[in-house]
């Protein structure tokens, strides 16, 4: 859902872009403003996107029982062997 969100922001941003490329010697300050504020709203916004799919992952795999942390292997290898564990990592998120 979050990629269907971003589009239209990237359009936004790139014709906004395209205006003050292009047509900068067109717009007053007053216009060069307002294109200011329209680009930074757009990528804010695809910034709260961005950070609404992370949180979406990180609840979804606890859902499932899955904790998603940074972690030292180093460390963690050896505190699974003191514990006599066997575990499965993967470098994949889970579904």
């Amino acid at each position: 859902m979050s990629h269907d969100l971003r589009a239209p922001l990237r359009a936004i941003e790139g014709y906004g872009r395209i205006l003050v490329d292009d047509h900068a010697r067109s717009l007053d300050a007053e216009g060069h403003r307002v294109l200011d504020v329209i680009r930074e709203n757009a990528r804010q916004m695809g910034r709260l996107i961005a950070r609404g799919a992370g949180r979406r992952r990180e609840l979804r795999a606890r859902r499932h029982g899955y904790i998603v942390k940074p972690v030292e292997l180093d460390n963690f290898s050896r505190a699974v062997a003191d514990l006599g564990f066997y575990w499965l990592l993967s470098n994949e998120q889970p579904r």
